[in-house]
């Protein structure tokens, strides 16, 4: 598996740009999913390599999870 370094920044770069947008959140939610399991992976040595990039990612993830969760507590489903 790449280090995170290499590939983590164009990750956040798109969380980042579709999280701007708005919108639908599939696509970022998958991609927190995937690049967690990702994350959970690396060598630790990796992630300490990676580590600035990593702490700007817990960033973003964090930033999207809390607007999904104040949207769909706005927007609660019927019969939950």
């Amino acid at each position: 598996m790449k280090n995170p370094a290499t590939w983590l920044p164009a990750t956040v770069r798109y969380l980042e740009n579709t999280h701007a947008v708005g919108g639908d959140l599939t696509g970022p939610l998958r991609q927190i999913e995937t690049t967690d399991q990702l994350l959970a992976a690396a060598a630790d040595e990796d992630l300490i390599e990676a580590a600035p990039h990593v702490r700007h990612y817990q960033a973003v993830r964090e930033s999207i999870l809390r607007d999904l969760a104040a949207w769909q507590a706005q927007h609660p489903r019927s019969g939950d």
